[in-house]
């Protein structure tokens, strides 16, 4: 855990006097719910154990328990305790947490502009007032997003993975820019723990690194249970394959190296671990084959079994079954689909990789996969047993990907986003006419990307997620292939066709037409116009559509554009 600096400690100091000098009274919450006036010796009083601590040294300070966080310290001390148990991850003094305890918080001081904790005592429900200020558009940081202006709660998403029973390996499919990072960052926040040094014995302990911070989210508030079982719990590890790519596979395989030393290095202590055991439990092979790893020295087959082995080292450590987290787990796949060659050295390393890790892995808790496109099975997931795939064909998880109509509705309702979307924007309808029409499962999806910018620009209309990815691959496949051409002009002229899907996808074997339109529809650029009642194994027919306003505006440009004339391709 990284310890507060002088100037984090001098920040909460700056509270404490703040609130001290601000409050003549203040109303807190006693265990019933009800509200209670105190006077201002009850703020000074916590205001001084708040300051008591921090005399003590950084090292010092304790956690504030449950208790006192509930019954009525007004804000300032839970405030604080939080404020430090999110180890200073870029949580600034005067943009907090929304859902720090249940803070009641009545009056607003007039010299405090940003900092307000304020509960409706009609309604009970947590809210924060922090002015005008920016939202916090594509982070994939869950600690980054809740300190921000903005934010939809879409921790419900935790409740549904942890009681997906009989699961071993989930696969979840989404277009670019729909919240697959930001969703894993949240479950990863959820269930790690961390081990630390204890300042004062220097024996490394093991704790829960985020103690409240899911309790007033929607899966602490209604699910109780899971927050006591589950958050900071378990050994997890979590990585990302996003930008490992390449030319050739002596460049994806020092991009691989690199993500798997990252990985390594944030459990260097298993490293000291391994060495300090000796021959009792740990043979040197063992440890010079983590510091080989960590030190970005050991080749592609030899990284075939580095998460299984890590795995199975955290299992032994902290002896429980571990988590593993893969995000964009098919990005240097995609990456080198128009390399046959290079795909296939990929596509090998990979299914080993992941298949020693998922497979028959008697270490494993679960795992959770994320990412665009879903690999054909007997190619990347071979022999995997209760592994589950969903993709935007399927209605399970479909609300936790992307905005639901009531999530964007409730969004356009809070004070903030009014205050942002001013005359002559258009108005929230107009806004969300733009932006939804995505159908899974039956459910209505809004794009978040696109929702949040337009709202971060005050309202104005643009296609903000079409320009934030790559059209190579897709331009490639219309090359030459007439039919195609002509079936795009006819989507563009009727706004719904019917076509070939495979909810698969193989980049060798198969049909180009089918290709197409499979990738498609996985990368966001139609949607399903009804829903599928049965699905073959391989492929079916279906009717799509243009999803919205904003794909639609730019198709001439995005497609129409590639040709010239009425058949010829633009060149590159």
């Amino acid at each position: 855990m990284q310890r507060p600096t002088n100037l984090y400690i001098t920040n909460i100091l700056f509270l404490c006097t703040l609130l001290q000098s601000c409050y003549s009274s203040s109303y807190v919450s006693t265990p019933d719910g009800a509200l209670q006036h105190r006077p201002n010796g009850y703020v000074r009083r916590h205001v001084h154990t708040v300051r008591a601590q921090l005399a003590k040294g950084p090292n010092k300070f304790k956690y504030a328990d449950r208790q006192e966080l509930q019954g009525g310290a007004p804000g300032m001390y839970g405030l604080a305790t939080h404020m430090y148990g999110l180890h200073n991850r870029r949580i600034r003094a005067s943009r907090p947490h929304p859902h720090w305890g249940r803070q009641r918080f009545i009056k607003r001081p007039n010299n405090m502009s940003k900092l307000v904790c304020f509960c409706d005592p009609a309604t009970q429900k947590n809210r924060v007032d922090l002015g005008k200020g920016s939202l916090n558009i594509g982070t994939g940081d869950f600690i980054e997003l809740v300190s921000g202006d903005v934010f939809v709660d879409k921790t419900l998403l935790i409740k549904d993975l942890l009681t997906d029973s009989g699961t071993k390996a989930l696969l979840i499919t989404r277009p670019r820019r729909w919240g697959k990072t930001l969703n894993m960052s949240m479950l990863y926040n959820f269930l790690r723990c961390e081990v630390r040094e204890d300042a004062t014995t220097n024996k490394l302990e093991t704790v829960n690194p985020h103690p409240g911070l899911f309790d007033y989210l929607q899966v602490g508030e209604k699910y109780p249970e899971l927050i006591r079982r589950h958050q900071g719990k378990w050994p997890v590890i979590f990585l990302t394959f996003k930008g490992v790519g390449g030319n050739s596979i002596r460049n994806i395989e020092q991009r691989f190296r690199d993500v798997l030393s990252e990985l390594y290095d944030q459990h260097s202590y298993l490293g000291d671990w391994l060495y300090s055991l000796g021959k009792k439990r740990a043979s040197v092979a063992r440890a010079k084959y983590f510091s080989n790893v960590l030190e970005g020295e050991v080749d592609l087959a030899g990284l075939e079994r580095s998460l299984y082995f890590l795995s199975k080292l955290l299992y032994e450590y902290h002896g429980r079954k571990v988590f593993v987290l893969l995000d964009e787990y098919d990005a240097p796949l995609n990456n080198t689909f128009l390399k046959p060659t290079l795909y296939e050295e990929v596509l090998s390393f990979m299914r080993g990789l992941l298949g020693d890790c998922f497979k028959d892995n008697r270490y494993l808790k679960q795992g959770i996969m994320t990412g665009i496109l879903r690999i054909a099975k007997a190619d990347l997931f071979s022999g995997i047993n209760n592994f589950k795939e969903y993709s935007l064909l399927d209605k399970h998880y479909a609300e936790h990907f992307g905005f639901t109509d009531t999530e964007v509705s409730n969004l356009f309702d809070q004070p903030h986003v009014r205050e942002l979307i001013e005359e002559p924007a258009p108005n929230p309808e107009a806004i969300k006419a733009w932006y939804n029409g995505y159908t899974i499962g039956g459910v209505t999806i809004y794009n978040p990307w696109s929702i949040m910018s337009c709202i971060s620009e005050g309202g104005m209309l643009s296609p903000y997620w079409v320009t934030t990815g790559s059209d190579t691959l897709l331009r490639n496949l219309l090359k030459d292939n007439f039919e195609l051409v002509y079936q795009v002009k006819q989507l563009l002229a009727k706004n719904t066709i019917e076509i070939r899907i495979s909810p698969y996808i193989n980049m060798v074997d198969m049909d180009h037409d089918l290709k197409f339109w499979s990738l498609m529809l996985a990368a966001g650029y139609v949607t399903l116009a009804g829903e599928i009642q049965s699905m073959p194994d391989i492929e079916y027919s279906c009717q799509v559509r243009i999803p919205n306003a904003e794909i639609k505006a730019v198709y001439e440009s995005l497609i129409v554009g590639w040709f010239k004339g009425t058949g010829g391709i633009r060149p590159d």
